[in-house]
């Protein structure tokens, strides 16, 4: 069952809202950035979530995968969402 659910940094600069079906399960990375965020992944369609600040509160690490951003606060520097460009 899909519910929305908000998110956002600790300063509150950056904020958003996902809908999400978490009965589809999670996902653990292992890659190098996550294992060291301890990051868990639950998967969302792009027209599921909505970023409601603005782009330029973002910064973003890109590591050595080409397709996936690392979005985080400009003001506080908490990692908020990632963005994976692979079609389905």
């Amino acid at each position: 069952m899909l519910r929305t659910y908000p998110g956002g940094c600790h300063c509150q600069l950056v904020r958003f809202e996902a809908r999400i079906d978490f009965s589809d399960g999670t996902v653990k990375c292992n890659c190098s950035f996550c294992s060291r965020l301890r990051f868990w992944h639950v998967k969302v369609r792009r027209e599921e979530f909505r970023l409601l600040s603005s782009e330029i509160a973002l910064a973003e690490y890109q590591g050595k995968n080409p397709v996936a951003h690392h979005p985080f606060c400009k003001r506080c520097g908490v990692h908020v969402f990632d963005r994976v460009d692979m079609p389905n």
